[in-house]
């Protein structure tokens, strides 16, 4: 957990880490590892899974943001990778982790 806070661009992201440490729920094993083919740095990766998590504040609500988003996410599917993006609205993580219980596993607490 030290290693992948030390590696959080953002509070938003270290707090995603507690969320799931709290829920005793599945850490991801990387953080910001780059993904050249694509251009991109996933806030976090479960590399046995191939899933690419973005924890995505109020930027990514933008046009612009959100055209590149969708060009990133597009490029990673084809390159075989699952990617969840995250909101910023805290109410809505238990939710989706309930709908990616393969990576993050059952909720508790």
């Amino acid at each position: 957990m030290r290693r992948l806070k030390a590696l959080c661009e953002s509070d938003l992201e270290r707090e995603w880490l507690d969320f799931l440490e709290a829920h005793n729920l599945r850490l991801p094993d990387a953080a910001q590892k780059l993904i050249e083919a694509c251009d991109t740095r996933p806030d976090f990766l479960y590399t046995d899974q191939s899933v690419a998590i973005y924890i995505d504040g109020p930027d990514h609500d933008l046009p612009d943001i959100k055209t590149r988003d969708k060009q990133v996410t597009a490029c990673l599917e084809n390159a075989g990778y699952t990617v969840i993006r995250v909101g910023y609205n805290k109410s809505e993580w238990k939710m989706v982790c309930g709908k990616h219980e393969y990576v993050f596993g059952e909720a508790k607490g």
